[in-house]
């Protein structure tokens, strides 16, 4: 027989695996112990929780409480340092907080993806790319929580908000890279790329905004702190995000003139859409005024620079005549 070293008790009731008890096994294992031999699952999730840390678990679980608050600033800080600041699997906090969203109380929902959201938007990379490995993220478009007065209306927002995290999570995984964090300018992503590149990138970018600007939230339905963070959050992606949506529209229409046929065509439908997203943006960052964003902090959406629809459909028929 062999024994597995563990430390003491953590004082959490959850013992700590050493490093020696982890090569212990792996060398067993590879020595042909067999199957009855080797850790079982259960034994390796107590590793993974342990690997995480507890102090990581508590602050995951002090950000989903059923508290009607946002999550605590302290345990989102501590989050984000333990993302930015150590090499540890992200895996067992994203699997805290996916837990957490299938709880039946909208408050703890709605915590639990204000949290993940926080963390995409703050936190290491590898955060946001872990998600977008993962083969489903959220699954809460029938969510409906009918147990308290709010919890129908707030049930409305937690599916349009988890689907905006799911596309989110999508455009990486289809473009390797968080299209909110690219670098932007002249030698930027979106003003760098040729013309396949846009063509395959900016309806990416468009689903991910239509699931933003879904979201559709009055002032007067943002009435708490907990959908007032989502919409926090929100509000600073939809600016990134139209950031370098309108780079590639830039350099979209430069090339314009020297796309074959097919790609116009593709091209014009994709300028009709931003026009339609661009009057969208500029509803919502009314919202974010009337809600008290500081008017410095909300940029001045015009058309001005763009040629509207009837022009640029009578341009490209004359173009393809």
């Amino acid at each position: 027989m062999y024994k597995v070293l563990m430390n003491k008790d953590n004082g959490e009731g959850v013992p700590s695996v050493t490093r020696d008890a982890v090569l212990l096994l792996s060398q067993l294992v590879r020595k042909g112990w067999g199957q009855a031999q080797q850790p079982s699952p259960s034994w390796l999730a107590v590793y993974d929780d342990a690997h995480m840390g507890s102090s990581v678990s508590k602050a995951a679980l002090g950000a989903t409480t059923d508290e009607f608050m946002e999550p605590e600033p302290k345990h989102l800080a501590d989050l984000i340092q333990y993302i930015n600041e150590t090499n540890m699997s992200v895996k067992g906090l994203a699997d805290v907080l996916s837990e957490k969203t299938r709880s039946s109380s909208w408050v703890v929902v709605f915590k639990a993806l204000v949290t993940v959201h926080h963390l995409m938007v703050h936190g290491n990379e590898r955060f946001i790319k872990h998600l977008a490995s993962r083969d489903s993220l959220f699954t809460l478009h029938n969510f409906l929580d009918k147990s308290v007065t709010e919890g129908p209306t707030m049930s409305t927002f937690i599916r349009q908000y988890s689907r905006y995290l799911n596309e989110k999570s999508l455009a990486y995984r289809l473009i390797s890279s968080d299209i909110t964090k690219t670098k932007r300018g002249m030698d930027g992503m979106m003003r760098t790329m040729n013309t396949k590149e846009l063509l395959n990138t900016l309806p990416v970018i468009q689903i991910q905004f239509d699931a933003l600007l879904n979201f559709n939230a009055n002032p007067d339905e943002l009435t708490n702190g907990i959908i007032h963070a989502a919409f926090m959050l929100l509000f600073k992606d939809s600016l990134c995000l139209f950031a370098a949506y309108n780079e590639g529209i830039l350099n979209l229409l430069g090339k314009f003139f020297d796309m074959r046929k097919s790609q116009c065509e593709a091209s014009l439908d994709i300028y009709i859409k931003f026009l339609d997203r661009t009057t969208k943006l500029a509803q919502f960052l009314k919202v974010a005024e009337e809600v008290g964003i500081d008017q410095n902090n909300i940029p001045y959406i015009t058309q001005g620079r763009f040629p509207d629809r009837p022009l640029a459909t009578e341009t490209l028929n004359i173009l393809l005549m």
